[in-house]
């Protein structure tokens, strides 16, 4: 069991369904966002990181992990959000906001889960952001 809040995102570096139960009110609504990684462009990003000396990732304890939601992040997926209200806007620049998300969280405390993700032999599906509010 995770307990993560407005300040963590939730990774999920294996394809496995995941429940979350919130307490969520119309005072206080739950708002998320479902990212799908791309392994060719996971890859690819890796490739262009290489062995920077600024990557050096922790390493992941499982296959789910929580950490900081990182005010770049936070930025990024506001500007996904926003692109995704205008088709256009959403198929020319979501693809690049969303490399930037994985840029962030590959540098990040989850970076090592998420660079794991990267391999050829993991079976993630590319499919387009999800917004769920409840």
């Amino acid at each position: 069991m995770f307990r993560y809040d407005t300040n963590e995102y939730l990774l999920l570096t294996v394809p496995l369904p995941f429940e979350c139960e919130t307490f969520a009110t119309e005072a206080v609504p739950l708002a998320g966002i479902r990212v799908n990684v791309d392994i060719l462009q996971l890859q690819e990003l890796l490739m262009d990181i290489g062995e920077d000396e600024l990557f050096q990732p922790s390493m992941a304890a499982s296959g789910i992990n929580s950490a900081t939601l990182s005010d770049e992040i936070l930025c990024a997926v506001e500007r996904l959000l926003d692109v995704m209200e205008r088709p256009l806007d959403a198929r020319i620049l979501g693809k690049q906001i969303i490399r930037e998300i994985l840029y962030h969280v590959l540098l990040g405390p989850g970076g090592r889960g998420a660079a794991g993700a990267g391999e050829p032999s993991d079976a993630l599906q590319p499919d387009q952001p999800r917004v769920e509010t409840h």
